[in-house]
């Protein structure tokens, strides 16, 4: 499999204005845009009715800037690309795929004006780029070195592939240097034991105000952007700290500032998909910490892998309080099977269908024999009728839930803090 990358230069600047809404412009002397305006105003017209060209002009193109300019062109390039013989996935509208274009399947992934390509023929690739430059659109052919700010690189036997975010992590080092001059890097992102909640957030108007002073929402954007990209260790402590985002203590910003030192200084690390000639294997991991903090509700935490890395992870306080840690645990099995489900869906709609059961590991046992079984039990009556999903895609045999020990629980780090040992 061959993999590339490329650039629309100027993107929104190649689609159509939709001819029922005409946007006019007014300019100024030197050419500087002054007005735009839904429709062309009445004073730009001369008593016969016609648009005084000196003094206005209308958009054919869409322009930088307008509120639908991103639409425009995203149904640009999706009737583009279904032209030239792609199908959009319905589930997932970012993704195309085609599984005869020029003699070579090809897949895509469309990040706005940035595309991903995956092919078992490179002259498709070729034939990809000079029809779309044909069509007037110019594009920078950028290889598989970089895509969306992440470092790619591939072994030299081309069985594995890494992401990670060095540069960019290097910049958040430069960017927050004054703030973690005297921050030493540790271990883990957070000490064991942390309870992160609002509670615990300033009542007081002296130290609300020096919250305002610290540059917590650009560290928290940071991490979030790091956490869902290449580096799931920092899901868990930046999901915490977002919470109290609009009023953090002094506490919380040192905490905050200790996770941001701790991923500067392991930014070596990477995610690594490794081919074992078995196929597109998918595996899940999910667990729950009952019952956390001052508000009675507890953390959910899972991640779904492929080729021994994780392509999707989420950490989250569940809504409802849960009454028991089996309970917790059926809480986040639920969510963790409708993304699994999710993308069976989507690896069998491109032409990778998984032809067992995927395994989800689990270390509650009393949360597993409440999905292997049909029946109603005392313990688990009350809950919501929307968990007992869980029960029909397990007997529709879409998953099989394997037991496995804490200690081996890959989740356990997206539901608390971790020693060493654990986190590593």
């Amino acid at each position: 499999m061959y993999t590339y990358t490329a650039d629309f230069s100027n993107a929104y600047l190649h689609a159509d204005m939709p001819k029922n809404k005409n946007i006019a412009i007014q300019f100024r002397e030197k050419g500087i845009l002054q007005l735009i305006a839904n429709r062309i105003p009445p004073h730009f017209k001369n008593e016969d009715g016609v648009v005084m060209s000196d003094l206005v002009g209308v958009l054919n193109k869409s322009l930088y800037g307008l509120a639908n300019a991103g639409k425009l062109w995203g149904d640009l390039l999706s009737k583009t690309l279904k032209n030239m013989g792609f199908k959009r996935s319905t589930l997932d509208p970012c993704c195309y795929y085609n599984k005869n274009y020029h003699g070579g399947e090809m897949h895509l992934c469309v990040f706005v004006d940035d595309i991903a390509a995956f092919t078992n023929n490179p002259k498709a690739w070729e034939k990809f780029l000079a029809s779309l430059r044909k069509q007037k659109f110019k594009l920078t052919d950028e290889g598989l070195t970089s895509f969306l700010g992440a470092t790619i690189t591939t072994s030299n036997d081309g069985e594995s592939i890494s992401l990670s975010q060095e540069p960019y992590l290097e910049s958040m080092a430069i960017r927050f240097a004054s703030e973690l001059r005297d921050v030493k890097p540790k271990d883990t992102p957070l000490p064991t034991k942390t309870s992160i909640n609002m509670t615990q957030c300033p009542k007081d108007e002296n130290s609300q105000k020096l919250a305002k002073s610290f540059k917590f929402r650009e560290m928290i954007g940071c991490l979030i952007w790091l956490s869902v990209y290449t580096r799931p260790d920092l899901l868990y402590p930046t999901t915490q700290l977002a919470q109290v985002m609009s009023n953090p203590s002094k506490d919380h910003y040192n905490l905050l500032k200790r996770v941001v030192m701790y991923a500067i200084a392991s930014k070596g690390r990477k995610l690594t998909y490794t081919s074992d000639g078995q196929g597109v294997q998918l595996q899940a991991y999910v667990d729950a910490n009952f019952n956390t903090g001052d508000t009675g509700r507890s953390n959910a935490g899972w991640c779904i892998t492929i080729s021994g890395a994780e392509v999707m992870s989420s950490s989250k306080i569940i809504k409802a309080v849960a009454t028991s840690s089996t309970h917790a645990e059926i809480h986040a099995l639920f969510h963790c099977i409708k993304d699994v489900v999710w993308i069976r869906r989507l690896l069998e709609e491109i032409g990778m269908p998984q032809g067992k059961p995927t395994p989800i590991y689990e270390d509650n046992t009393a949360c597993i024999k409440f999905a292997e079984t049909l029946q109603v039990k005392n313990r688990t009556k009350h809950l919501e009728i929307k968990y007992f999903y869980i029960k029909q895609i397990a007997n529709w045999g879409l998953i099989t839930i394997v037991y496995m020990p804490t200690k081996e629980q890959v989740a356990d780090a997206f539901t608390k803090p971790l020693a060493f040992e654990g986190h590593k």
